[in-house]
């Protein structure tokens, strides 16, 4: 460092919270490489802990107050910083255990939600406490919340809105004093996953610390019987991605805990955010039945009622009531090149039974097929959709041009899907945008198209 200019940082940290000028105990925050092509390690000290260690963008944690070494290796420089931590007020956590109970009442059978409820200090959690294992609370964690519970304190459980929250009904607060925990009884029904949060008497503290609002997501899981044809000696072949493909994750759009990892050896799904997940296999007599020559899933889609895989040409579903695989009905002779889901949620109602769920095209063609997921008759269906020639005019096509479906999306909630076309004739070459309404079944077409665009270079 000559002439009095400061040596540029190689890394630096910001707050989560925008407002927020200072960190303090308990609260994530951003550390981050300011070169992302160089990779890095990071190096902590207690009791600071980071989440990535080899990200160029990642979170740490401190859950006590003071100064803290924080340091980033490079391949060309080692720069540690010294970053401030103040102590929070909010320094305790609420530790939450859900259980869905089957209960009755001599005539009928109802199912009840039951939380364990407890107030964990992080600084002495119990290793299973930290990595949300815990079935009961750590002598620590049994002291604080029973001196929490002396000085009148009592979790509420609440529905997490974007406004404001809501209180659940039908609440039941006890406190076992076998366990040192409260447990708490609510009567309610949800599709998939809900957003829970615990809040408790802002006023009540022990040893000059409050507890944060804890959120909670709550999930069911979505399809109920997976098959498991290793453990049950069915005669089954394990599907996988591209040798030489990139992973693909592709989350469920309603629920977040729902998602499907392709990997080029092993096609995953997981129904609690990989807590645990599923190994998807096919039937050997599906395959001979559907003529699959290949196990190699391309594209992927969830939907209200399943999970849609292309495979080999071929569309088929995963039901979620059977966990079985199916081919899918409206579609021509294998010769599916891309399937597409929605990226935001359309919950399948009765009302809704228009509702479009997914898409899929192939090569050269001028059809696109709308996946409306099970109607009335309880069959999982495709219907084609023809894109108008006389849409193509006012760019200087007509009839005998060829078309070629690049991409498609879905616009919420109107409906409306956008068709990204490449169209040929002679040597004329565009590239066009088209709007179709899946209600009214019109088209329409945006004023405006690019020449001479090569594949692959634009995306809706």
């Amino acid at each position: 460092m000559t002439g009095g200019q400061r040596r540029a940082m190689a890394w630096d940290w910001q707050n989560f919270e925008a407002d927020a000028d200072h960190l303090t105990s308990g609260k994530d925050f951003l550390v981050e490489i300011l070169d992302h092509t160089k990779e890095a390690e990071w190096k902590v000290s207690h009791p600071c802990s980071v989440q990535n260690k080899s990200a160029a963008v990642t979170s740490v944690n401190c859950v006590g107050a003071g100064f803290y070494p924080i340091s980033s290796i490079t391949e060309d420089a080692n720069e540690t910083q010294f970053i401030q931590v103040r102590e929070s007020p909010l320094c305790y956590n609420w530790y939450i255990i859900a259980t869905l109970n089957q209960r009755s009442n001599g005539t009928t059978a109802h199912k009840v939600w039951v939380f364990q409820v407890w107030v964990v200090d992080p600084q002495h959690a119990s290793a299973d406490e930290i990595q949300s294992k815990a079935q009961q609370p750590s002598k620590p964690s049994r002291i604080v919340t029973q001196n929490m519970k002396k000085r009148g304190q009592i979790p509420t459980l609440l529905l997490k809105r974007r406004k404001r929250d809501q209180h659940l009904h039908s609440q039941s607060i006890t406190w076992n004093s076998n366990t040192g925990a409260w447990v708490i009884e609510v009567n309610m029904q949800f599709q998939y996953e809900i957003l829970l949060v615990v809040k408790g008497k802002p006023e009540v503290a022990v040893n000059g610390c409050l507890v944060r609002d804890t959120s909670l997501i709550l999930s069911l899981p979505k399809f109920i019987n997976m098959l498991h044809p290793p453990l049950t000696g069915m005669d089954a072949e394990k599907l996988h991605g591209d040798l030489e493909g990139r992973p693909q994750l592709i989350q469920d759009p309603c629920t977040s805990s729902v998602a499907l990892l392709v990997q080029s050896d092993v096609v995953s799904l997981t129904q609690d955010n990989f807590k645990s997940f599923s190994t998807l296999y096919l039937l050997k007599q599906f395959i001979l039945d559907n003529s699959l020559s290949s196990l190699v899933v391309l594209r992927a889609a969830f939907t209200p009622t399943d999970l849609l895989l292309l495979i080999d040409g071929a569309i088929i579903a995963m039901d979620k009531d059977t966990g079985i695989f199916k081919a899918v009905p409206g579609l021509p002779p294998p010769s599916m090149k891309l399937l597409k889901g929605r990226h935001h949620c359309m919950p399948s109602t009765v009302e809704q039974l228009n509702i479009i769920h997914a898409v899929a095209w192939g090569a050269d063609s001028q059809a696109f097929y709308l996946y409306y997921g099970k109607d009335t008759t309880s069959s999982s269906i495709f219907k084609q959709v023809m894109i108008l020639m006389e849409l193509l005019q006012p760019f200087g096509f007509n009839n005998n041009a060829n078309v070629n479906i690049h991409d498609i999306a879905f616009d919420c909630p109107s409906g409306k899907l956008g068709v990204l076309a490449n169209v040929t004739q002679d040597v004329s070459h565009a590239l066009v945008i088209l709007v179709y309404n899946t209600v009214t079944n019109e088209w329409t077409n945006l004023p405006y198209w690019i020449d001479d665009v090569q594949d692959g270079m634009f995306m809706l």
